[in-house]
């Protein structure tokens, strides 16, 4: 478990999932510790899941967006991660960031954009 003034991360064994919930605006080490903490839980829970909660999300510096998008999706991938989740709100201010976020971990994940937890829960268990 990490937990921060800006982000907390944890695994969800109900739904064996690395779960990161954006509190605030951050950059530098305060981006890259919480998902890095996802990369050991999902080493640690084969066949696990991401789901970012980004109902507070925010720009993402290009630094920090470029390390995402470059070493930390690589690291998930190599995890055995193959479902990234998004949790939305349906009228986002930040659209177009969720827009080019989904197009581009579509890359390397199925990606699913949801409201609530309830979405994540059928579309893991519709598979069992």
């Amino acid at each position: 478990m990490y937990l921060s003034k800006t982000c907390d991360t944890i695994y969800v064994s109900e739904l064996n999932c690395a779960f990161i919930k954006w509190k605030e605006e951050c950059s530098g080490d305060d981006f890259k510790k919480p998902l890095l903490h996802a990369i050991e839980i999902l080493d640690s829970n084969k066949g696990s899941s991401l789901i970012f909660d980004m109902r507070d999300a925010f720009k993402v510096k290009d630094d920090d967006e470029a390390w995402m998008f470059s070493s930390f999706c690589e690291l998930a991938e190599q995890a055995g991660c193959a479902d990234v989740f998004l949790i939305s709100n349906e009228h986002t201010m930040l659209e177009a960031v969720m827009e080019n976020t989904s197009a581009f971990l579509s890359r390397y994940f199925r990606v699913h954009r949801c409201e609530n937890f309830d979405d994540i829960k059928l579309i893991l268990l519709s598979r069992i």
